[in-house]
């Protein structure tokens, strides 16, 4: 499922779906593709209409103006620059809405890999998703698998590894999947006006469960104009790496070392018992002094500042969401730095339960 406004270049995006899922077995049949447009923009319906039978297109019906005082009497009048922007974030939310329910409510699918407009995907991207659907619909620990890493810039993703694969406390996006049944049972009527993936990270919807995510992304944006205004585009999102090397998944040994009875207790070893502990922040510096470069390095953090710290001085992503880090599990952040994994984890305790994060903004 596309979701679509006014962005022609988004036939970039769809151009590499349809190619790619020409390399799946019965492509076609198993991941037929689905574009909402919304925006009544007469130049993106012309492209479409130009793929034929290749993909479907969806109409989004409401394109009506919000009436903020409507939703809130107290607002005051914004300027137009500021209603533009604030209307994109509950048009964008609306066409979610009404896209969602027409691929679970009318037509029933099982499982909805979801896309935007403005990103390029990885060749495997089709096999990524289809080998990780098996552990989605059976691990109730789980509620989506993404596509990013939101530290997946070069310098702190180890290349060599397209088969890394990762729980994640914290709901990435930009490409994910999500099931029917989590739809049915919980975000069909609780679906927020705005601010649709700030709705997905607060604790009442993710209840303690976690995501999958890649070492190496699966997606790339390259979307910087859009209602965000670019936000953090220019200092991460443009950066990030998007994986160039297929790689053939396990879906059965997926099913088993993903799940967290077998992956909490190896990921908590490799973390606490098979890394150094880093005394000081100031030892990133200077790594090749801490051990040899095969082994990875642990700086334990007890306070937000303690971990914008060192985040800032990887050049990792710094904000949390509900008190999570990006791409955190248990609080413990996985990296790859000047040739070695670096794990930025709460000390005092072997990772956080999901009733433990702290309430850092």
């Amino acid at each position: 499922l596309m979701l679509a406004c006014n962005r022609i270049s988004m036939n970039r995006s769809l151009s590499h779906l349809i190619e790619y899922r020409r390399n799946c077995l019965n492509g076609s049949r198993r991941f037929p593709i689905y574009v909402s447009q919304d925006c009544n923009d007469a130049d993106v319906l012309a492209l479409l209409r130009s793929y034929g039978e290749q993909i479907t297109i969806l109409n989004q019906p409401d394109h009506s103006d919000f009436n903020f005082r409507h939703i809130n009497p107290n607002l005051i009048a914004y300027s137009l620059p500021m209603y533009s922007a604030i209307s994109g974030y509950y048009r964008i939310s609306r066409n979610y809405k009404w896209s969602l329910s027409q691929m679970f409510d009318e037509r029933k699918y099982n499982l909805t890999i979801i896309v935007e407009d403005d990103l390029d995907v990885a060749p495997d991207f089709f096999d990524y998703f289809s080998s990780l659907a098996p552990l989605l619909m059976e691990d109730k620990s789980l509620f989506c698998i993404s596509a990013w890493n939101d530290n997946g810039i070069p310098t702190l993703i180890d290349k060599s590894r397209n088969d890394l694969l990762y729980r994640s406390d914290f709901f990435p996006g930009l490409g994910w999947m999500l099931t029917r049944q989590l739809w049915d049972e919980e975000l069909r009527e609780a679906w927020p006006m705005a601010y649709w993936d700030e709705f997905m990270r607060k604790k009442a919807v993710r209840r303690g469960r976690a995501c999958i995510r890649p070492e190496i992304s699966r997606s790339h944006t390259f979307g910087r104009k859009g209602v965000s205004n670019g936000q953090f585009f220019d200092s991460y999102l443009r950066f990030n790496y998007l994986s160039d090397k297929p790689f053939v998944f396990n879906s059965t040994l997926l099913r088993i070392t993903l799940k967290p009875d077998v992956y909490d207790s190896q990921f908590l070893t490799e973390v606490y018992d098979k890394s150094v502990l880093l005394n000081d922040r100031s030892q990133l510096s200077h790594l090749d002094e801490a051990s040899p470069q095969s082994t990875a390095c642990r700086l334990e953090y007890k306070t937000r500042e303690d971990f914008v710290a060192a985040a800032r001085l990887l050049g990792a992503m710094q904000d949390f969401k509900e008190g999570v880090p990006r791409t955190a599990y248990m609080g413990i952040v996985s990296v790859f730095f000047c040739g070695r994994r670096i794990y930025l984890a709460p000390g005092g305790s072997r990772g956080w339960d999901n009733n433990e994060y702290p309430d850092w903004k």
